[in-house]
């Protein structure tokens, strides 16, 4: 009589396989970026910017030459107006909106900003959409907290990481005007926001290149400068070690005094990867302009 060994093998070596692949997508996430960059507003009293859409735009790539995400949307200035991604106010409200629609708990969010922002009085943080006012720089602009974080907390997201480019030097032309960027970050409970300098500081783009000297050193970090312990991951603990001091070092080489700063409740290093390197990327990083 033929023996079935051979065969009856094969199916639980075939079983043990699928397990695995099961194991690994469910305990792989959804990953989600939403990346805006505005260079000139449409209030002309607002100072444009050189290098803010490069950052977006630059880092969408980078996302994607990596690979792992579900999604990675680039909300330009350099957009026709009536463009879904145009970086409104009205615009980026909808898309967070729509995210936090289809979002699930275990999933993880990139949220990228480089323009300009404001603090109100209590401290709370704002980012200046393209369409933002400076006679009411608030009222026409983004809250942090409650347009962003907010939305996605309500929809039981664990895993949110923010990176925020919206504190240069001078946000108006009219110096008379009390408004200067975004200098304090009260972060959510479960999210974390690294901002591109610390309280009170200026940010400032790269004299050398074609980004702003925060998103050098976070686009540096994604060609796996940031994988400090080489174990092939992005974590977010290790964007929160590496940023603050290599910004720092290079904006230092270039005359320039600035240090990211990082705001973590806690739940940094308990999130999921923001990336995974493969040898494929390793071995043809991409290209900083």
């Amino acid at each position: 009589m033929r023996s079935h060994r051979p065969t009856v093998i094969a199916l639980a070596f075939f079983m043990v396989i699928c397990s695995f692949i099961r194991l690994a997508a469910q305990t792989e996430p959804r990953r989600f970026a939403i990346l805006i960059g505005i260079n000139q507003y449409s209030d002309s009293g607002l100072v444009s910017l050189q290098k803010a859409q490069n950052d977006a735009e630059d880092l969408g790539r980078a996302l994607s030459h990596l690979g792992g995400y579900k999604s990675v949307t680039v909300m330009s200035g350099g957009l026709p107006y009536n463009d879904v991604n145009f970086p409104s106010k009205n615009k980026i409200v909808e898309r967070m909106g729509a995210l936090a629609d289809i979002i699930k708990p275990d999933d993880q969010v990139l949220f990228f900003f480089s323009g300009h922002g404001v603090n109100d009085k209590s401290g709370e943080s704002y980012l200046l959409p393209i369409d933002a006012q400076i006679k009411d720089p608030t009222g026409t602009s983004i809250d942090l907290q409650k347009d962003i974080v907010a939305p996605l907390k309500t929809a039981g997201l664990k895993n949110i990481v923010c990176l925020i480019d919206a504190c240069p030097k001078t946000v108006a032309k009219d110096k008379g005007l009390a408004i200067v960027g975004i200098n304090e970050i009260r972060a959510g409970s479960r999210a974390v926001i690294i901002t591109a300098t610390g309280k009170g500081k200026a940010s400032y783009e790269d004299p050398n290149g074609a980004n702003g000297l925060f998103t050098r050193g976070i686009l540096a970090g994604l060609n796996g400068e940031a994988d400090l312990n080489h174990d092939g991951l992005l974590s977010v603990a290790d964007l929160e070690r590496y940023l603050p001091d290599a910004v720092a070092e290079y904006a230092f080489s270039v005359g320039i005094s600035q240090k990211p700063a990082v705001f973590d409740s806690g739940s940094g290093s308990l999130q999921p990867a923001l990336a995974r390197f493969s040898a494929a990327s390793t071995a043809a990083p991409l290209k900083l302009r």
